[in-house]
């Protein structure tokens, strides 16, 4: 199969769907898992929505995976040194934030220190104040994975892609009955679950490699705009949609799910909300870490403020536009001590 090095996926697209994939996020922890509300905060009248609401807006996960092996593979030097510069820029984006929300904790007397826990928590293995970022050690394992498993695909393409589309999918399922068995402690089977998302990964990688977005191009692009714009919406709708029924083929709806969002951000001439999701997907990474504060063990204070607007499409907007704000302010440190980072250790 032909290799390509061309890019279909561009530096603009590239913010306009880490946005989206951001606000699904939001969209996920605000509206569709009432069981992180804290005490007071109620919404009675959504009950219905919820569970419709879970298995589309989770889609936002995938699609950071699937990001993360497409670009690896665009990556000039694909060398553990690439992988460690990559993994401390997160890791220190990660720290300064958990050192804030940490203080915040503390101040509001709602921290019980626990010197164990509190190492766990700084490499993101317990999160009593990072609670959604389990994806850091996820992070992790695949950028240390990655210059092994792209040299094996260069050789062995059908090997990996066994080991990185069916292998997963195989052990998760086994590892979710042998917990259930309490065959294997929790620690374990949470390990083995992040399998779940390492073939988006790999597709992300393949679909770069292979320049698969440039056949759905050829295959689905047509001369109307109209038309164009009618497919894209309906690829979106049955990527979301198709989750419903199963998580097992994520590696393959991601994908669609992504070339449905660019072919919108092309066809769609929304200027002034495109460029917001633009900024968003700019300091996504910010925003992921820092809306933890809602959902901490902060939650009781925090989410008062969050929930202030009570209207939802009004709470979502007020919670995006805080984490926005602190991103922004962060963003000059976090980066300056990242390139200090870089140039100490020539990474």
């Amino acid at each position: 199969m032909k290799q390509t090095k061309q890019h279909f996926i561009e530096k603009d697209d590239t913010n306009f769907i880490k946005g989206i994939a951001l606000i699904l996020m939001f969209i996920h922890h605000f509206w569709a898992c009432p069981a992180f509300y804290a005490e007071g905060i109620s919404y009675p009248n959504l009950l219905w929505v919820y569970k419709y609401l879970f298995a589309p807006t989770k889609i936002c996960v995938f699609i950071f995976a699937f990001l993360t092996g497409y670009f690896y593979y665009y990556s000039k030097k694909k060398t553990f040194k690439y992988s460690v510069k990559k993994i401390t820029d997160l890791w220190i984006t990660y720290i300064v934030i958990f050192l804030l929300l940490l203080l915040v904790a503390i101040k509001l007397n709602v921290y019980n220190f626990d010197i164990q826990t509190l190492i766990l928590e700084f490499f993101a293995i317990r999160r009593p104040i990072m609670v959604f970022c389990w994806y850091v050690i996820f992070y992790i394992i695949s950028i240390l994975i990655l210059p092994i498993y792209f040299k094996l695909s260069e050789n062995y393409p059908v090997f990996c892609f066994f080991i990185s589309i069916i292998l997963p999918p195989i052990l998760n399922f086994s590892s979710s009955i042998l917990f259930q068995r309490r065959l294997i402690p929790q620690e374990v089977e949470q390990t083995i679950s992040f399998l779940t998302y390492f073939p988006c990964v790999a597709s992300g990688l393949l679909f770069a490699k292979y320049g698969f977005f440039f056949e759905f191009k050829k295959l689905l692009n047509k001369k109307s705009k109209f038309i164009n714009i009618i497919i894209s919406l309906a690829i979106i709708l049955f990527s979301s949609l198709a989750r419903f029924f199963t998580e097992s083929y994520d590696f393959a709806l991601t994908p669609l799910f992504v070339y449905g969002v660019i072919e919108i951000y092309h066809n769609v001439n929304f200027k002034r909300i495109f460029f917001a999701v633009n900024i968003i997907g700019k300091y996504s990474l910010l925003m992921w870490f820092i809306h933890c504060i809602f959902f901490n063990s902060c939650k009781n204070y925090t989410q008062k403020i969050l929930f202030f607007p009570e209207n939802p499409v009004l709470v979502t907007l007020w919670g995006l536009l805080i984490c926005l704000t602190a991103a922004f302010i962060l963003k000059f440190p976090i980066d300056f001590i990242n390139k200090f980072k870089n140039k100490i250790f020539k990474l």
